[in-house]
């Protein structure tokens, strides 16, 4: 089942685990590229798979054109190790990259490992191909969850 896993917050048992909800809302997922928005990542990587890992919400972004979004801090220090062995940025982003990542801030998003990861809305709840990277999600699922997650929570998105 595809997912999106927050910390749990002053809520009721609907936790797979003391400190994590699980977020079963049926995504819209990209598979068109890798979990960036860089042509040239996605073939360096030889993989067409969506978005998937650990993240945090860098930003919210209350006007976004597809509704509002949170915006993931894609790539993070782990994804910047990659890049730099693989000689698509250089040790300056690296080292911007890890540094956002240690203040909770969004990283640059014009490398060639891409940008712009978000979890939005205008989802439909089904499996289209449309995000490029992103994972969509109903707007009334989205107003649900905009007051409770904050700046610097964690997300694991599951395939």
């Amino acid at each position: 089942m595809s997912g999106c896993a927050f910390p749990r917050q002053a809520r009721p048992s609907s936790s797979i685990e003391e400190n994590i909800w699980w977020i079963a809302y049926p995504p819209t997922w990209a598979t068109t590229f890798s979990r960036t928005k860089s042509v040239a990542a996605a073939a360096a990587t030889g993989s067409l798979a969506n978005t998937g890992g650990e993240f945090f919400v860098a930003n919210k972004n209350a006007y976004s054109q597809f509704y509002k979004a949170f915006v993931l801090n894609y790539p993070n220090a782990e994804d910047a190790a990659r890049g730099l062995e693989d000689g698509l940025i250089t040790e300056e982003q690296y080292e911007q990259i890890v540094h956002a990542e240690n203040r909770f801030q969004m990283p640059p998003m014009d490398t060639e490992l891409g940008g712009w990861i978000e979890i939005h809305g205008d989802g439909t709840g089904e499996r289209q191909n449309w995000t490029q990277g992103c994972v969509a999600i109903q707007n009334v699922q989205m107003d649900r969850l905009w007051d409770m997650i904050e700046v610097g929570t964690p997300v694991l998105i599951t395939r």
